[in-house]
Order: C-alpha cells, then structure tokens, then sequence
C-alpha cells in the first residue's frame, strides 16, 4: 500500500496525534510504500541482528532504499 505523507499525516491526526509539519506541497506528496505481514517481515539491524516486524515502511525516491520498521518487534 502506498500512502503520501500528507496522507500519513492525516492518518495520525485521526488517531488523535498533533502533526506539526513544515514540508512544502511536494515533499507532502511523497509517496511511502507500507508493507505487512502477521507472520513478520525480517529486518538486519547495522550489526546485523534479524527482527521480525508486522508492519515496516520504505521511502519511494529516498536516498537509502531501506526498510524502516513500524512498532515494536514481533516475538516469535
């Protein structure tokens, strides 16, 4: 699922969060692909240390094409 910041935005303040936001109308439109999986999705920590997360997100256009996790790690 790809959600744009703007619309990440939005999702948080329905949840009831306070957003303050000094992006410009591009950058807000800047598409982040949310990705889930209940059995986890694996990520390597810069040490190398494997997690597993229920949900993780990834930039699209971003320097670093690297998985950001979402919450706490699933433990197995």
């Amino acid at each position: 699922m790809y959600l744009t910041v703007q619309e990440i935005i939005d999702l948080a303040e329905f949840s009831g969060l306070k957003v303050i936001s000094e992006l410009n109308d591009e950058e807000l439109e800047t598409e982040i692909t949310i990705g889930a999986d209940c059995n986890g999705i694996e990520i390597a920590d810069d040490e190398g240390v494997i997690e597993k997360y229920r949900a993780v997100a990834r930039c699209d256009g971003c320097d670093y094409d690297e998985l950001q996790p979402l919450g706490k790690p699933l433990y197995v």
